[in-house]
């Protein structure tokens, strides 16, 4: 059986200094039936010269020149110019790891899904995109009842619970022109969210991969690092189009509810890098894989993760904070928890005790001494602590 074409569409404005690493990510890819798709909006830069270079020694690629109007417009020409019914994107100052659809085209093979979900880590760093849903493949009703409800805003985490970057997707052409037509064509801000979340609501299937193939490099020059007032009017122009979208598509959730839980926490995220105040529940994902809903637990470190994850857990009421422990910080108050002795943790009737320590080694030799005073192993627990992204 022949292969499946996949279409990968790159949207470029004045890029010269990342298009190199971008596109040797591409052509080298183990898996080879790519049409590439590069779509120049308006650069006045080299990016061009660039580009020719590789146009010469690979003929997949297709290079086409439009005047500026932002990423969503130069993604959505790609679409409509490409050769297959599959399509995925990359920016160009991004990067894909070298078996990436290779791995994902393995799995378009087997299932054959709408929607295909991958995760990110941005480069340099350990912060990653979560994901709240487990890797596999989701039918229509797994989709209804199980990832829409949480994709924008997972009560549990106060976070949302799928990332929208489209990117990080490879989906079936139709649906992608589908949703696209009904977005408003001002769209500036947020427009993945307004591709990935309407696209989800008409899948009748979506395979979730939790590898993180996508390196999403954090340009400090993009938009989102520079503070300017034209945001507040994308944010409306965001808000009043998500949610004609999203109710036009699914009328059983409540996105007024969604969608300004969703906004709220990219707004802090934009604060953060505007001003450089960084809001500690922000920081560290709390670990739900080691703690049953409604359990009683204990802290241990009261570092930025234990700090985190107490903040999470004040906000979301997932598990009871019996008590908060650090030697070095014992006495101190934070909010308004008494951080405690270590030397009196035997004392508590919990049912975890949750190890918030970023160091390997170090949370291997608390885990020692808890255990010498007599904390019962199998209520220890640790993973190393995930930024968000």
């Amino acid at each position: 059986m022949m292969d499946q074409q996949l279409s990968v569409v790159i949207p470029i404005y004045n890029d010269e200094l990342y298009l190199d690493r971008c596109l040797e990510s591409i052509i080298n890819q183990t898996y080879k039936f790519l049409d590439i798709i590069l779509v120049d909006d308006g650069s006045t830069d080299n990016s061009k010269n660039v580009i020719e270079k590789y146009m010469k020694s690979d003929s997949r690629i297709r290079y086409f020149k439009e005047n500026n109007a932002g990423a969503f417009q130069a993604r959505k020409k790609g679409v409509f110019l490409s050769k297959s019914d599959i399509v995925t994107f990359l920016d160009a100052d991004d990067y894909i790891e070298k078996n990436t659809y290779n791995n994902l085209m393995k799995l378009y093979k087997i299932y054959s899904p709408d929607i295909i979900c991958y995760n990110y880590i941005i480069h340099n760093t350990n912060a990653i995109s979560e994901c709240d849903f487990k890797s596999g493949l989701y039918t229509i009703n797994d989709i209804q009842n199980c990832i829409i409800p949480k994709m924008m805003f997972n009560l549990k985490t106060g976070y949302r619970g799928l990332n929208p970057s489209v990117g990080c997707k490879i989906i079936k052409k139709s649906i992608y022109l589908e949703v696209v037509a009904h977005v408003d064509d001002r769209i500036t801000w947020g427009d993945d969210a307004l591709v990935t979340y309407p696209s989800i609501c008409l899948a009748d299937t979506v395979y979730i991969d939790n590898n993180h193939y996508y390196q999403y490099c954090n340009n400090t020059n993009s938009s989102t690092h520079k503070f300017k007032y034209e945001i507040i009017n994308d944010l409306k122009i965001f808000k009043k189009n998500i949610l004609y979208t999203m109710k036009k598509y699914n009328k059983k959730i409540d996105w007024d509810f969604q969608v300004n839980n969703y906004m709220r926490t990219y707004v802090e995220m934009l604060i953060n890098k505007w001003f450089n105040i960084h809001r500690t529940s922000s920081m560290y994902l709390f670990p739900y894989n080691l703690v049953q809903p409604y359990s009683e637990i204990v802290i241990y470190g009261a570092g930025e993760v234990g700090k985190s994850y107490v903040t999470e857990l004040l906000q979301n009421e997932y598990a009871k904070i019996l008590g908060w422990y650090d030697k070095e910080k014992y006495g101190d108050i934070f909010g308004d928890i008494l951080i405690r002795n270590p030397k009196e943790i035997i004392k508590e009737d919990m049912d975890y005790l949750i190890i918030a320590i970023n160091d390997k080694d170090s949370a291997i030799r608390i885990r020692k001494k808890l255990i010498d005073m007599g904390v019962s192993e199998k209520k220890i627990k640790w993973s190393k602590p995930i930024l968000r992204a």
